[in-house]
């Protein structure tokens, strides 16, 4: 463990998911001596939708060049080419395409990333590594764990929604006008399941909100219930029953789960979504994924912005290494290169989110329009084949 001068760091990155492997594998190609720290042991489950969008398909490929032929191969992942939506209504439409896009749960995805930056020789991996203080000095930076306290020049904070790292230096707290809640559990037997299809369930009396069923695997569905914030919806709402009641109160629904079976237990997360331009860096610390705010407002996926935030911060610190001047000012530009690479997308989706909320038969009109029930149905049928 870290103890002596030996031991000092030119990167410390805290969390080992997506944003922290894609942070420390770059560095790793260019010659850093890097600490990649996290408080679990691999495998491990993280709560999540389990869903890689072709935007994260594509990052992966361009930042690991080597995963992808190993992940093809592997079995526990399930290809995904269709999106089915349904409106508070009932009313269905199908979105197809033909870009690679994939479900596969966080416990094996993480794990296969992390071991991808492993490769790299100068990645030190450091498990069941809990953080209890962090120390911003003038020359480098010390956090102190459980295993001992590791320095170097800068810490990169990928440690999630519950990031210890914002939370000790910049004293983050949670905004619920910008902060959202879901859960998850996996099932087994859910029945009429088109191949390679995820779905989003609208529902009538929570909104904003959505029910999802997504494949991960040839035998089990990441189901979770996720609440949007917006100023009309219920402020206590028990995301946990209600989960249950869409179920329930959905007919569809209640006779495809009538022989399903829960794996495991439904579990809880949080979401803090990148609606609002927030500062994601300081003196000699920078923020990754979830723990820069960075999760899309609207479809609430984050493994995308995640890598590219991770990339964007290996590149930024490889940029300004030299002079080990990593000082609020000049990481502001990792600021701007972030916003300047997500800013758009989140801007857009946080408008969807807000026009949803105000007025949800905006949804319910778009699934009609690509519905076979409207009768311009095969007009618009070219749009979604």
């Amino acid at each position: 463990m870290p103890n002596n001068q030996e031991d000092y760091f030119d990167v410390i990155i805290a969390g080992a998911g997506p944003s922290g492997s894609s942070c420390a594998y770059t560095l790793g190609q260019a010659g850093f001596k890097v600490a990649l720290i996290d408080k679990a042991e691999f495998p491990r489950v993280k709560v999540c939708g389990d869903a890689l969008t072709y935007r994260a398909v594509q990052l992966i490929e361009e930042i690991f060049p080597n995963f992808m032929p190993q992940f093809l191969d592997f079995e526990n992942r399930s290809k995904v080419n269709s999106a089915r939506f349904i409106s508070r209504s009932g009313n269905d439409a199908f979105l197809r395409w033909n870009k690679s896009t994939y479900n596969c749960t966080r416990a094996d995805l993480d794990t296969l990333l992390l071991n991808e930056a492993l490769k790299q020789t100068n990645v030190s991996f450091f498990k069941e590594t809990r953080i209890s203080d962090v120390e911003i000095l003038d020359t480098h930076v010390e956090i102190t764990t459980n295993k001992g306290v590791f320095k170097g020049n800068i810490v990169v904070a990928c440690d999630g929604a519950q990031s210890v790292i914002a939370r000790k230096i910049q004293k983050n707290s949670i905004d619920r006008n910008h902060h959202s809640s879901a859960v998850r559990a996996y099932f087994q037997g859910v029945k009429e399941v088109e191949k390679g299809c995820i779905e989003f369930y609208f529902t009538k009396k929570f909104i904003p909100s959505y029910f999802w069923i997504f494949p991960v695997n040839k035998t089990d569905w990441n189901v979770g219930f996720i609440k949007m914030p917006s100023p009309f919806s219920k402020k206590n709402l028990n995301i946990r029953e209600a989960f249950f009641e869409v179920i329930e109160d959905t007919p569809e629904l209640k006779a495809r789960f009538k022989d399903a079976t829960m794996i495991g237990k439904l579990e809880g997360f949080g979401l803090p979504l990148g609606s609002k331009k927030q500062p994601i860096s300081g003196h000699r610390f920078l923020l990754c994924g979830d723990a820069a705010s960075l999760i899309d407002p609207m479809w609430g996926n984050g493994i995308d912005n995640g890598l590219e935030s991770g990339r964007i911060a290996a590149n930024h610190i490889i940029q300004h290494h030299s002079d080990n001047k990593f000082t609020k000012e000049t990481n502001t530009n990792y600021d701007k290169l972030v916003y300047a690479k997500l800013r758009k997308e989140l801007r857009f989706n946080t408008r969807l989110l807000r026009i949803y909320s105000i007025f949800p038969w905006f949804i319910d009109a778009g699934i009609f329009l690509f519905s076979k029930k409207n009768p311009l149905f095969f007009v618009f049928k070219k749009f979604i084949s």
